[in-house]
């Protein structure tokens, strides 16, 4: 994630070099900000800390109300003379990754605009506060990841087209739908078997298209391929490049259980696509929708229908590659009006 990734392998160089003595911290420059430099660093305790200057109408401010990451302004040496910094530190471990991303923010807007850093830090912090507040859930598995890496997929193409289109993807919302893009919805389906099209289809309303507008259904096949293929960090980088609002991404990922601190042991789950299918969900569909029964609805005692879906009996044809490119682009057309 720019430019997160030239910062996360500053601290990995830092912290190979092994920690400095206690009470003190090592530091790479890591750009310039104006004519000083910013300060990429390491302290005794591993903390990781990213440093940039900072006015003299900023001394003694400081925020130190998120769990983990700090911002306080103080005296650093920049050369041989004695220079105010913004420090901004992490000091818990398993939020480095995330970290990278909060301060990767924070150096894109202060390249914008550095006329006031402390306040520019301070707002990005209040933007990821919450993220980093949330409590470590269990990792995802081999099933889980393949469901949210075929919804990934799906999004970066989206987000090549039009950046906020980041903006439509809501099914970590449970949302009805997947994604949500003007007049265009689209639901994925991932599977990991090796041959058949069947899926799980939740509720009544997943295979109903909204009101003037249109569904399609997205089934792509994907194989576990370990040492090829792409994982799901990898596609979220590649998302993160494009999208309009990062901090968004990871709140929606967040609701997933996607944690960025294991991204390491996730790097380890690659999958190929082998087969992706897209077919417009029209009246010609088959499914069960609140249309399937007398007066528009079920039973009133029946208050959910799940069901298996097998594409294989059914006639229904896929669309073809010039259509599947027509509504990625209506639906990243969306987002430009």
């Amino acid at each position: 994630m720019k430019p997160a990734p030239g910062i996360a392998l500053l601290w990995r160089e830092l912290e190979n070099a092994g920690l400095p003595s206690a009470e003190k911290v090592r530091f790479k420059e890591g750009g310039k900000l104006g004519d000083t430099a910013i300060l990429v660093g390491i302290d005794g305790l591993g903390h990781r800390h990213v440093c940039v200057p900072a006015p003299d109408s900023d001394r003694g401010k400081q925020d130190t109300s998120s769990r983990g990451v700090s911002i306080e302004v103080r005296e650093l040496l920049a050369g041989t003379e004695p220079r105010q910094f913004v420090d901004v530190k992490c000091s818990i471990p398993a939020l480095n990754e995330l970290f990278s991303m909060v301060a990767g923010d924070m150096l894109e807007q202060l390249a914008r605009d550095s006329a006031r850093p402390f306040n520019t830090c301070h707002e990005v912090l209040e933007r990821w506060r919450e993220l980093l507040e949330r409590e470590r859930g269990a990792p995802l598995g081999r099933e889980q990841l393949a469901a949210l890496m075929a919804e990934l997929l799906v999004l970066e193409r989206l987000v090549k087209r039009q950046a906020r289109s980041v903006e439509g993807w809501l099914g970590p919302e449970k949302a009805v739908h997947d994604f949500v893009c003007g007049a265009v919805d689209l639901e994925v389906k991932s599977s990991l078997r090796t041959s058949g099209h069947v899926m799980d289809i939740h509720g009544l309303s997943q295979l109903e298209a909204p009101r003037d507008g249109a569904l399609y259904l997205n089934f792509t096949r994907l194989r576990f391929s370990p040492g090829r293929g792409r994982s799901v960090p990898e596609v979220i980088d590649s998302i993160a490049t494009s999208c309009s609002d990062r901090s968004l991404l990871l709140e929606r990922l967040a609701l997933v259980g996607y944690d960025p601190a294991d991204r390491k042991s996730y790097e380890q789950t690659t999958f190929e696509v082998t087969e992706e299918l897209w077919f417009i969900v029209d009246d010609a569909f088959p499914g069960i929708t609140r249309t399937s029964f007398l007066r528009d609805e079920p039973p009133s005692a029946v208050t959910r229908i799940d069901y298996v879906l097998d594409l294989d009996a059914s006639p229904v044809s896929p669309l073809d590659g010039t259509s599947c490119m027509c509504l990625l682009d209506e639906a990243a057309e969306a987002f430009t009006r």
